[in-house]
């Protein structure tokens, strides 16, 4: 099940692309953890350094370094899931392949609703599109 939710966009921004997105906070030579970050989340980053950037998330204010390759372009936020755990499929069938299980919090796009299934629209290092 999914609930309607809107963002607006804004510069520097990029969007999680992963199902969830560790948060580190930098003190010397160490990484700690700091939060998670879920798919859908918008980052906003600050300065970056080799594999990681540093910024913060809007829907919490946490800042910190995360992976660049867990972000994307950002998409416009139509919904959230409100479950537990929401499997994405490769087409609008069961038994087709998983391409993410994404947990409770998640922000997705969806492009359409039809009957029983719901095509969103994301983009992550696989591919753009699933239900």
């Amino acid at each position: 099940m999914v609930k309607e939710r809107k963002y607006h966009l804004k510069k520097n921004i990029l969007q999680i692309c992963q199902p969830s997105s560790t948060i580190f906070n930098y003190t010397g030579n160490k990484m700690n953890i700091v939060s998670e970050g879920l798919f859908g989340e918008k980052f906003h980053i600050k300065r970056k350094k080799e594999a990681f950037v540093y910024g913060k998330l809007l829907s919490d204010n946490y800042q910190g370094w995360i992976k660049k390759s867990d972000l994307s372009i950002e998409k416009n936020v139509t919904h959230r899931i409100s479950k537990l755990r929401t499997f994405v499929y490769e087409k609008n069938d069961i038994k087709s392949n998983v391409i993410l299980a994404l947990p409770l919090g998640s922000n997705i796009n969806v492009k359409r609703i039809d009957d029983k299934w719901s095509k969103i629209n994301f983009l992550n290092y696989q591919t753009s599109e699933g239900f």
